[in-house]
């Protein structure tokens, strides 16, 4: 029985088509719908939609890159640097701009 690798089976191409494709999908899914639902939250602990988008354009710009070198990695040890969830207060629109 052969045992195959997370770094032999990924395919980066493939990868990149399927990141690429994700701001349009997300768009497509959420553009249309009412302010009030994109800011709705269950509890006050809970995330909004909003909030969950927010958290993915952050960790795109931020922690992304940064895990596939751990994934990827041949070290013996792997660990993922710390990340923090969502941007600072100030970066939070910011998040929306670009």
């Amino acid at each position: 029985m052969t045992v195959e690798t997370i770094s032999e089976r990924f395919e980066v191409q493939e990868a990149i088509r399927v990141l690429e494709a994700t701001p349009a999908t997300l768009r497509a899914l959420l553009e249309k719908l009412p302010g009030d639902w994109l800011h709705f939250q269950e509890d006050p602990e809970s995330w909004s939609p909003h909030t969950v988008l927010v958290h993915f354009i952050h960790n795109e710009r931020a922690n992304w890159i940064p895990r596939a070198r751990v994934i990827l990695s041949d070290d013996q040890v792997r660990r993922f640097p710390p990340f923090r969830q969502l941007p600072e207060e100030g970066e939070l629109e910011a998040a929306f701009i670009e």
